[in-house]
Order: structure tokens, then sequence, then C-alpha cells
């Protein structure tokens, strides 16, 4: 009799875990936990969701901004020959800055919603709480 996936609609990747985390399961022997077991374990589940929002959040922002100049440019496409000559001609003047701006805003929205988010929970203030 083939056995049940642990988590079924799953690819087989790790199976290793999965049959240590079986064997585990299906033991009588109960090691004892550290008293600091629960918080380790909060803290970890705190700064992965934390790190997932700000990711969501990031890439949220970088959707806002770049959708509507995907359809600005599928505007200007199928706009015709002369209006899009038009803004090509506008677009090679106006380029450094916009270049700049866009690198400078991206750099900024990535600083703030990845990067200092990450430096904040594995470098931060509360590392000496980390042992604890």
């Amino acid at each position: 009799m083939k056995e049940e996936q642990l988590f079924p609609g799953e690819p087989e990747r790790n199976e290793e875990a999965d049959r240590l985390l079986e064997q585990f399961l299906r033991s009588d022997v109960m090691s004892p936990l550290s008293s600091s077991f629960a918080a380790r374990v909060g803290r970890k589940a705190a700064r992965r969701l934390v790190m997932r929002q700000h990711l969501l959040e990031f890439l949220s922002y970088t959707a806002a901004i770049l959708l509507p100049l995907g359809v600005l440019g599928v505007v200007l496409y199928f706009s015709g020959r002369e209006q899009l000559q038009e803004w090509a001609a506008w677009w090679d003047t106006a380029r450094p800055f916009l270049v700049g701006g866009g690198g400078i805003l991206f750099f900024l929205l990535v600083a703030d919603k990845v990067l200092l988010p990450w430096l904040f929970f594995f470098y931060g203030s509360h590392k000496g709480a980390r042992g604890k």
C-alpha cells in the first residue's frame, strides 16, 4: 500500500525531511523543549511574515508604476506613426531625467521596502534579544 504524502499536491522535493518528520511524529519519545522555544519560533514567524509583507508591498508599488507605463507604450504604438515620432523626439530630450529619476525612485523603493526591513530584522537593535 502506498503511503499518503505529508503535503499532498506538492512535488516530492524533500523526501528526506518528510521521512524524518514522519519518524519524529510517530515516535513516543518526547524530548523537553527549552523555555525560549516558543519565543524563538514566534520571532522567526514574525520576521518571515513582515519580510513577505514588505516584499509584496514593494512589488505592488513596482506594478503600479510599470503597468501604466506599459499601457502608455501600447497606446502610443497603436496611435499612429506620426504620434509615435513626436513622442520619440520628446523621449530623446527627456531621457536622462526620466531614467535618472526612475533609477532613484527604484533605489528608494528597494531600500525602503526591502533592504531596510531586512537589515533591521537581521542586524537591528534587538540582536541581543535573539540569543535569550
